[in-house]
């Protein structure tokens, strides 16, 4: 088990280093806290965190927040910053994009109107300029906020550039580059080659060629030659090469300097990349903004003890089913945090068929004999908390840990023989759920505990293991 763990646990640092060997030059943004005004601070804070979840989760942009905002403040005189990382003048903000190397700041604002609230985002340049015009939505909750905000990211995306360069010749004319589906590409876009600097610099000093997209790896994309544009002299493709994804809002023809009557062949088509992203961080959305309200499972065969050695003997494993509740789930934006514990937990022990016979074996006196073996059923309730942390690997992945309070009420039966215990005790435990669909999906859980019934105060909670199914629903 443990050479398997290390062995996935391998494969996924090799898969980031990887992802970072193929990253592309992506764009820095700023994001600044949410400006409310009337509306609540919780609101607020829900614009900005769904802003950045969205930013990041493109693959498109390198995103700085508040705490790199606030660090960088602390090194500049003369500037007025607030708590969370918001500029408070206009000189602020070019300084603050200028010292975290952010290109792109976004500003946005949330105030409460009549019947709802006005959201606005807007993204400045780095001399304050306005790059992306007010985008404006109406809510009316928090539903609503979490889809206005992804629709204005979306439309916030399609007006930043998305780089990559040229990794290597890959054949005739073709070749491979360093962004791919993560970030966003689909067969048959167009990329430009802007050489080795930035479009606005070399597209009138070299001739210019747009590459075709003809296959996506997830953190690569083979491309071949599609077209050239007049322009300077001709340029030849060697790894480095810059390209930039052409779109309405970044590439024009006249650009190019190719004239209106030459350039009806040459157009490169506008490609709205918004949607494509959106459809490729859909599913991991939907599995993050949802976590288990209900799970129910049963007791692994051979894994429900008890944890008296006495009593385990005696009785081996049982037989054990679990039920848990979750009424109050505190999960951010990334489907982790902290859950409030129901759990109503039934166990049945019944005495060893050897044990049984050794037991009245053993007995001095025959009027002791045991008539029939003895049969323990237990039926506890706990209350507790656990604090789970995931990951989405094509499906989510759940760690967690947990501990509760447990109430319990034991009942003995051996033919004549009828006892019954009221106790209490704690119980802890740690467990991986895995989603098999965004409502639904599976756990296993190992739990140990202290729980002592009886006058000689044996502890009836050992090693268990779980496995069962998860009930999953959004916790914003």
């Amino acid at each position: 088990m443990n050479r398997a763990f290390f062995g996935i646990l391998s494969l996924l640092f090799l898969l980031s280093g990887i992802q970072q060997l193929f990253a592309g030059d992506k764009v820095v943004v700023a994001v600044t806290d949410t400006v409310v005004s009337g509306a609540s601070s919780a609101s607020g804070r829900l614009v900005s965190d769904i802003l950045i979840s969205s930013l990041i989760h493109s693959g498109r942009v390198e995103v700085k927040t508040r705490d790199d905002i606030r660090a960088v403040a602390a090194g500049i005189d003369n500037i007025r910053v607030s708590d969370e990382g918001r500029c408070l003048d206009g000189r602020c903000v070019e300084l603050i994009a200028e010292k975290t190397g952010a290109e792109y700041v976004i500003d946005s604002r949330l105030k409460d109107e009549r019947g709802g609230m006005l959201l606005s985002v807007t993204v400045l340049r780095l001399n304050g300029e306005v790059h992306v015009p007010e985008q404006r939505a109406e809510v009316s909750d928090s539903k609503g906020i979490i889809d206005a905000v992804r629709d204005i990211s979306a439309k916030i995306l399609n007006n930043f550039p998305l780089n990559g360069r040229i990794v290597s010749l890959a054949g005739d004319s073709t070749y491979i580059v360093n962004i791919g589906e993560t970030q966003g590409v689909k067969p048959g876009d167009l990329l430009v080659l802007q050489g080795n600097s930035n479009i606005a610099g070399i597209i009138k000093a070299m001739k210019l060629y747009s590459l075709e997209v003809f296959e996506v790896q997830s953190f690569s994309s083979k491309v071949k030659v599609h077209e050239t544009f007049p322009g300077g002299p001709e340029h030849t493709i060697v790894p480095g090469d810059s390209v930039t994804l052409a779109t309405n809002s970044l590439f024009r023809a006249e650009d190019a300097g190719i004239s209106e009557e030459n350039s009806s062949n040459t157009e490169i088509p506008a490609k709205d990349k918004a949607e494509s992203r959106r459809k490729s961080t859909d599913w991991e959305e939907s599995l993050n903004s949802r976590s288990p309200f209900m799970r129910f499972s049963c007791g692994i065969p051979g894994n429900v003890r008890m944890g008296n050695d006495e009593l385990d003997r005696y009785y081996g494993s049982g037989q054990g089913f679990m039920a848990d509740f979750f009424p109050l789930r505190a999960r951010d934006i990334y489907g982790d945090g902290f859950d409030i514990l129901f759990r109503l937990l039934y166990r049945h022990y019944t005495m060893d068929d050897n044990e049984f016979q050794r037991f009245n074996d053993e007995l001095p006196d025959s009027d002791d004999y045991m008539a029939s073996k003895s049969d323990l059923k237990m039926f506890s309730g706990d209350i507790g908390f656990r604090y789970s942390l995931g990951t989405v690997i094509l499906e989510r992945f759940d760690f967690y840990i947990l501990a509760s309070f447990r109430y319990q009420y034991t009942m003995e039966n051996a033919g004549s023989i009828r006892n019954s215990f009221w106790s209490y005790g704690a119980s802890g435990g740690a467990g991986v759920e895995m989603t098999l669909f965004p409502v639904l999906g599976i756990f296993a859980e190992y739990n140990y505990g202290y729980n002592t019934i009886g006058a000689d105060n044996k502890n009836v909670e050992g090693h268990q293991f779980y496995a069962g199914v998860t009930f999953r629903s959004g916790h914003y």
